[in-house]
């Protein structure tokens, strides 16, 4: 844990402190997940995109799963939830960023495809609900023995929850890149994005704007 001036903060955790959440996800009524991200929106629902099967899932904070959606998903990475929320699901393989109304009596009752992108793979978004999310050119972090080749090639960019795409930072192998290989990122409550970069060993801050 990071102070803002970036002093190193010790996080400790009870070695007897396993959550009763915990322990209800693991008897979930859909027993084979491999959760890729998760994240929880405003009403106490958690979005989880799901490896085991390539969905996107969301639960109750008991563990009862209210939503199963697979439809048009190839290989769906990172989830956020929006301000009013619904959540934003990137799509790597299929390139496309992804939104969802969920009513947990209901399910997934509306979906629509934000934008395409290349390789979208991780998505935060701030208090006013615009969207980032990373691209990659050959994006393969699962793969790490060949990780080294895929240095480069890295953008974040923007959308708003209309659609209507915004900002680029940095662009594919431009001459100042910004970034070699995204790891993660967040927004802070200035509306700051926050970017880890593993191969720079790097937390990267963006100011607003």
């Amino acid at each position: 844990v990071f102070t803002r001036k970036g002093f190193l903060k010790e996080i400790r955790r009870s070695p007897c402190g396993i959550d009763s959440f915990v322990l209800s996800f693991l008897g979930a009524d859909l027993p084979n997940l491999t959760p890729l991200s998760v994240t929880m929106n405003c009403h106490g629902l958690i979005g989880v995109t799901d490896s085991y099967d390539n969905s996107m899932k969301v639960y109750t904070l008991d563990g009862h799963c209210v939503a199963c959606h697979r439809s048009q998903l190839c290989k769906p990475w990172g989830i956020t939830a929006l301000p009013s929320g619904q959540f934003v699901v990137t799509d790597v393989e299929g390139g496309k960023l992804w939104c969802f109304t969920v009513d947990r009596g209901v399910g997934v009752v509306k979906y629509s495809c934000l934008c395409s992108a290349v390789r979208p793979k991780f998505v935060t978004c701030d208090a006013e609900g615009t969207i980032y999310f990373t691209q990659g050119l050959g994006l393969n972090l699962e793969n790490r023995q060949h990780e080294h080749h895929l240095e480069g090639g890295f953008s974040i960019g923007s959308v708003g929850p209309d659609g209507q795409l915004g900002r680029q930072i940095s662009h594919f192998f431009s001459e100042n890149e910004d970034f070699r290989c995204i790891a993660g990122m967040c927004v802070d409550s200035r509306g700051d994005l926050i970017v880890a970069d593993s191969s720079r060993q790097e937390i990267l801050p963006f100011p607003k704007g």
